[in-house]
This record gives C-alpha cells, sequence and structure tokens, in this order.
C-alpha cells in the first residue's frame, strides 16, 4: 500500500494502520522488508503458498537463532570501544565498518537487541554515541533464512 506514496502520505498511511490495529486485524502483504519492520507488529512468512513462520521478528530471530546486527556510530578511541562492546553480555562480534569524519562505524551481532546496554556503555565511557539502530538487512536475512528452500522452520 506505500508504493508512490511521498513521505507525508507514507506516514498517514502507516498511522492509519496502526489506528485500525488497535480494534481490527489488519493484513499486509509485501515484499518491502524495512516498511513491513516500521509498520507490522507479527510477521507470517509465506513461501511456495504455505506459512513458513508466524510471529514477532524477535521471536523468529529467537526460533531460527539468527542474530540482532546493530549498528552503532561513535567517537574516540576504537580500541576502547571494540573492547566494551565485545565485552556486553549478549554480544557474539564487533566488527570495525569504516569511519567518518572522525567517528567509527561498527556493526555488533548479539543474540538479543542490546542496544540500550551499548548506549549506556559508551556514555558511561565518556565515548560519543552518535547513532544507534537496528540493521534495516536483519529483516531481509530472517526472510531469506525461512525461505531458502520453501519447508516450515518449526516456528
Amino acid at each position: 500500500p506505500f508504493a508512490g506514496l511521498d513521505p507525508a502520505q507514507i506516514a498517514e498511511m502507516r498511522a492509519l494502520i496502526r489506528r485500525l490495529a488497535g480494534t481490527h486485524t489488519v493484513v499486509l502483504s509485501s515484499h518491502l522488508l524495512a516498511e513491513i519492520r516500521q509498520t507490522c507488529d507479527r510477521l507470517l512468512v509465506m513461501g511456495s503458498g504455505r506459512i513458513l513462520a508466524d510471529g514477532t521478528e524477535e521471536e523468529l530471530q529467537h526460533r531460527l537463532s539468527t542474530e540482532v546486527v546493530i549498528e552503532v556510530i561513535a567517537r574516540g578511541d576504537l580500541t576502547s570501544m571494540q573492547s566494551l562492546l565485545a565485552g556486553l553480555e549478549g554480544v557474539r562480534s564487533v566488527a570495525v565498518q569504516g569511519e567518518e569524519s572522525g567517528a567509527h562505524r561498527l556493526r555488533v551481532g548479539c543474540e538479543v537487541d542490546v542496544r540500550e546496554a551499548i548506549a549506556r556503555s559508551l556514555v558511561e565511557a565518556g565515548l560519543g554515541l552518535l547513532g544507534l539502530h537496528r540493521s534495516e538487512h536483519e529483516l531481509e536475512g530472517l526472510f531469506l533464512e525461512l525461505t531458502r528452500d520453501g519447508s516450515p522452520r518449526g516456528v
């Protein structure tokens, strides 16, 4: 329902869907995964005409043991930043993605969403937190994993 809409219309459409969802079931079918993430609270992943998975994004990731990916942009000592992030509970990996305007961009792979712990740790360590968000490509990886061979994954 978002194709061809300008940004203001997209915001209005999201608001309408959320209002309706309070008292109705709204079924939204789309391959625009970033839009699904921003609009839907429950996912049904279909493949070959069958429901392959059903649940929230977090539930599906947990059941499939897929990684939550958090992108961090911060200023400060890179070695300290990497060490601090790697030591947080639930963090599986920390990879440097690059540097721009004196800020480091890192990709943090986690078992669960640990954005709050990341923010608290970086701020308490005196590092300049400039950006922190879940990767937009997470849902894409989840979809690809679920639809790889078209078989239900028991989720």
